[in-house]
């Protein structure tokens, strides 16, 4: 996934404007409208696919529907314990689970181009694609521009919804097997890399494919797939640089 911003001039205070809180009071309805913007370039039967919903019967109820289902899953991810019994997610340090913050990030780190970390970005942000909607806020990992990169870019990968086995991500994920833990990371991964090296944009109509996200938080089954049906063999677009449509 890539910004849509670059980080100087008026976008550097817009990028400001991409995360927002979903406990605030605008919350709800900045949400509802973040929902309501991805889906209206989307077919009825493609967001049904990604909600896991299939008697949809119009945009306003797809919405209500994902506005609802965010809201339950991004709580119930945020409260998932620790091994010392606090939270995963911390509001007083609520900026290292934002979007925001690890996009600034990626633009302007120097030291690596690829970054793992064993959290992961779990916020509501006003561009998210029906991916991360669907997932209740995660991005799982993010690919951005970078101009002091000698690739012009720079990737995380947050691998708590792989490495973790709390009850959502057994629910959503299934277990996945300890001997082919770093296979489902490699399997991300080439993801990424999709975007890093290749310029491939998101894609959400391959079967299959490596380049298409996971539709919810099923990595597991996605894996699976691409490994035993793949490689996909048609035709990916490219960007010229991350966030271009």
């Amino acid at each position: 996934m890539g910004l849509s911003f670059d980080c100087g001039g008026q976008a550097a205070i817009s990028i400001r404007l991409i995360d927002f809180e979903i406990t605030d009071s605008l919350g709800p309805e900045i949400l509802r409208a973040a929902i309501a913007r991805d889906f209206s370039s989307r077919e009825l039967s493609q967001i049904g696919r990604y909600l896991h919903n299939g008697t949809l019967t119009s945009k306003a109820e797809a919405v209500e529907t994902a506005h609802r289902q965010f809201m339950t899953k991004l709580t119930e991810l945020r409260g998932i314990p620790l091994a010392d019994g606090k939270p995963f997610f911390d509001a007083t340090q609520g900026r290292l689970n934002s979007f925001a913050h690890w996009a600034v990030l990626l633009e302007e780190i120097s030291e690596a181009d690829l970054v793992f970390t064993n959290s992961v970005i779990l916020c509501a942000d006003v561009e998210m694609p029906i991916y991360v909607i669907a997932r209740g806020g995660i991005t799982g990992g993010l690919t951005d521009n970078n101009a002091r990169s000698p690739y012009q870019a720079a990737t995380m990968v947050g691998l708590f919804p792989i490495l973790s086995n709390a009850p959502v991500f057994l629910r959503e994920r299934g277990r996945i097997p300890e001997d082919e833990l770093l296979d489902v990371i490699a399997t991300f991964c080439m993801h990424e890399m999709g975007h890093f090296f290749l310029r491939y944009a998101e894609h959400y109509d391959h079967p299959h494919c490596v380049h298409c996200a996971p539709t919810g938080l099923n990595l597991y089954e996605w894996h699976r797939s691409i490994r035993e049906e793949g490689p996909c063999a048609l035709e990916h677009r490219k960007i010229r640089r991350m966030g271009d449509p």
